[in-house]
């Protein structure tokens, strides 16, 4: 026999379109494959309450989250025209994820209540003991009674493992477990790179047990069914993509404009920005030429710096030309300043020698016609004065 294991997450992500490989008709496909192949579908009693609260709840902040990015786009700088178009499309996209949240609610209290494809499980005393059990010892599906003793994984595991112990199943039985909660139910396998269950829940059940992240992989691996997504609410959601990628590029729009408006006048004219903010709701490929077209080229910049500043070399002749060369100022200096040779040589040109004074005064007491020889003979004997002579005419 093959049993089906469908997580409290799986259910909620299938009504409400929240995650990957997830949508109602998916959940509608799988139940039709059980049909058809005799499968059952284990229910139970935690995984209906969780699913009844956690919905509204799971809406109420999607709901929220819309209405954020409403207001978002009300205050943004769009022309009236395209915000009205952003929030028709929010508008029909609550309106389409309303009405599939709540066929699919319908559906799976169908299928709940559907005693030839589902087999609901009871929560009793003794599950909810073993359940404890695996909190108590930090043993997967629980991490420990660090949030406290009711472990709603725990719960489920621990009723579906009581339930395949008094039905007897054994390895010719299998059990197809669906979470994408991979955390918690599973662990890696490096050789298969892909995740397996856990050891501990493996053990805890009687039977053949495998594990799969999302119910498409479980069709499409163990039913052989390829399911292709609600169309209606896929092109609901691409809407609300494309928006969220339209209000990014009109604040990166906005940042740029800023940036350029931060450079030297002229100011960007208005009406190009109002056109601009226009060509973005419509085509983004457009704005990415504008973007370019509005973007300063560096070299340009760079250019523009260089010619604000004097050129080194430039400068450095100038200074050059400014400044007296330190070998002219040598000669200037040289041409100014008398020669100390020459000047002792016309120290000694304009002093009369003391001994050539001596002769004078001695040739004044001679004959004047003798006075030439006997200059001569004084002229000639002056250089055998004695030195001492000359020193103290000298001193003197």
């Amino acid at each position: 026999m093959k049993y089906i294991l469908l997580d409290t997450c799986v259910l909620v992500n299938c009504t409400l379109v929240n995650a990957a490989d997830a949508d109602p008709e998916l959940l509608v496909t799988l139940v039709d494959r059980m049909r058809d192949q005799g499968a059952k579908l284990l229910l139970p009693d935690v995984v209906k309450f969780e699913y009844a609260r956690k919905v509204p709840e799971e809406l109420a902040l999607i709901r929220q989250q819309t209405r954020k990015f409403r207001d978002n786009v009300t205050t943004s700088v769009l022309p009236a025209p395209d915000v009205s178009k952003i929030h028709a499309t929010l508008d029909k996209l609550d309106s389409d994820r309303d009405a599939a949240a709540k066929r699919a609610q319908g559906y799976f209290l169908q299928v709940a209540s559907d005693l030839d494809v589902t087999v609901s499980i009871a929560l009793d005393g003794d599950a909810l003991a073993e359940a404890v059990g695996y909190v108590l010892a930090g043993q997967k599906p629980s991490s420990g009674p660090g949030r406290g003793l009711l472990d709603p994984d725990s719960l489920i595991v621990a009723s579906v493992a009581r339930f395949a112990r008094a039905h007897r199943l054994s390895d010719a039985d299998t059990l197809l477990i669906c979470s994408d909660n991979h955390k918690d139910f599973a662990r890696w396998d490096p050789d298969g790179e892909t995740h397996v269950l856990a050891d501990s829940i493996a053990e805890a059940i009687p039977c053949a047990v495998r594990y799969y992240k999302s119910p498409r992989l479980l069709l499409e691996q163990e039913l052989e069914i390829v399911v292709e997504a609600d169309q209606t609410l896929s092109n609901a959601l691409d809407d609300y993509d494309q928006l969220a990628d339209t209000m990014s590029l009109i604040n990166h729009l906005g940042d740029t404009l800023n940036y350029l408006n931060a450079f030297f006048p002229p100011a960007i004219d208005p009406s190009i920005l109002e056109s601009m903010k226009r060509a973005c709701t419509i085509d983004p490929s457009i704005l990415e030429s504008m973007k370019r077209a509005c973007t300063i080229d560096l070299s340009i910049l760079e250019s523009m710096k260089r010619a604000s500043a004097i050129d080194g070399s430039i400068l450095e002749s100038m200074k050059r030309a400014c400044t007296i060369d330190p070998s002219i100022l040598e000669s200037m200096k040289r041409a100014c300043t008398i020669d100390l040779s020459i000047l002792e040589s016309m120290k000694r040109a304009c002093t009369i020698g003391p001994s050539i004074l001596e002769s004078m005064k001695r040739a004044s007491a001679i004959d004047g016609s003798d006075s030439s020889e006997s200059t001569e003979n004084e002229d000639g004997d002056e250089s055998a004065e004695p030195t001492d002579a000359d020193g103290t005419d000298g001193d003197k």
